[in-house]
C-alpha cells in the first residue's frame, strides 16, 4: 500500500502507464481553429466560441459547423493536420512523462481503444472540428473522425504513420471495411499486403471491422435477425446489438473503405 502499486506488480516491473486519448479531437480542433479564424479569416474567434458555446445551434451556427466540418482533417494525409495530430501527442506525452512512478521511473503512455471515447465525449462540449456537444469523440487513439476520410485505408494509414505516436508504447487504429473484401482471393492479399506494407513502416496496431453499413443499420431496427453480428469497437469485440445505441451510431458512421 505504501509504493500503491496491485500485488501483481513485482519489484522489478515499473509499468506504470497513464491512459493519453482525444488527441485527434484535439488537433482537428486545433487546425479548424488555426484555418478558419487566422489563414482564411473565414470566421472571427468571438463567432466561432459562440457557435461552440451554442452547441452550433440555429443557421447560423450550423453554417459555422459545416465550416468547421470542412476544415483539414486527420486521416487523409493532409501534411497541416496529420502534424499537428503529431505535435499534439508529442507535447501531451512530454507532459505526462514528467510525472515519475513509486520507482522514480518516468510514467508510460498508453493510448489504447476500448470504448473510452464514448464515455469520455459525454463530458465534452462542442468543438471547433464540427463535433456536437456530448457525441463521442474519435474511437481508437489513432483513427480519424468518424466519416471525415475521405482517401480510403491508403490515407488514414499515411496519416497514421506521420502522427507517430512513438512516445505511446499503445496506439488503437479503427478501420470499417465492406464483407465483400473478404470474398475474392485477390483482395484480402491485397489487405494482407496493406496491412504489413502499413506495419513494415513504423505501424503500432490496426483492427478491422468487415461488415456492410446497410446490415448494420438493419441490425440496429431489427436486432432478432442479427444476434450473431460481431463487431470491432476499439479494443474488443462485442455483439452489436448488445450494444447502446450511441455505440451503435458511432460503428455505423465510420468511413466504410474498399480494397
Amino acid at each position: 500500500m505504501d509504493k500503491g502499486q496491485d500485488l501483481l506488480i513485482t519489484d522489478e516491473d515499473h509499468s506504470y502507464g497513464i491512459s493519453d486519448r482525444a488527441i485527434v479531437d484535439a488537433a482537428d480542433t486545433l487546425t479548424a481553429l488555426k484555418k478558419l479564424v487566422f489563414d482564411d479569416k473565414k470566421l472571427t474567434m468571438a463567432q466561432l466560441m459562440d457557435a461552440i458555446d451554442s452547441n452550433f445551434e440555429g443557421k447560423e451556427g450550423e453554417r459555422i459547423r459545416q465550416l468547421c466540418l470542412a476544415a483539414p482533417k486527420f486521416g487523409n494525409d493532409v501534411d497541416e493536420a496529420d502534424e499537428m495530430v503529431r505535435e499534439v501527442g508529442r507535447f501531451s506525452g512530454s507532459v505526462l512523462k514528467s510525472y515519475v512512478n513509486p520507482y522514480d521511473q518516468p510514467c508510460k503512455i498508453s493510448r489504447e481503444g476500448l470504448s473510452w471515447h464514448y464515455f469520455g465525449g459525454l463530458g465534452v462540449g462542442a468543438l471547433a472540428n464540427g463535433r456536437k456537444a456530448l457525441e463521442p469523440l474519435n474511437d481508437g487513439s489513432i483513427s480519424p473522425m468518424r466519416g471525415m476520410d475521405k482517401l480510403g485505408p491508403t490515407g488514414v494509414m499515411r496519416s497514421a504513420l506521420k502522427a507517430g505516436f512513438e512516445e505511446s508504447y499503445a496506439s488503437c487504429l479503427n478501420q470499417k471495411f465492406s464483407w465483400t473484401v473478404m470474398q475474392s482471393s485477390e483482395s484480402r492479399e491485397k489487405l494482407a499486403v496493406l496491412t504489413d506494407t502499413f506495419f513494415r513502416n513504423g505501424g503500432q496496431h490496426i483492427q478491422y471491422n468487415m461488415v456492410d453499413t446497410d446490415e448494420l443499420k438493419d441490425a440496429k431496427v431489427h436486432p432478432d435477425k442479427h444476434r450473431d453480428l460481431v463487431v470491432r469497437v476499439g479494443g474488443f469485440s462485442a455483439y452489436f446489438v448488445m450494444l447502446s445505441p450511441e455505440i451503435q451510431d458511432d460503428i455505423i458512421y465510420r468511413s466504410e473503405q474498399g480494397c
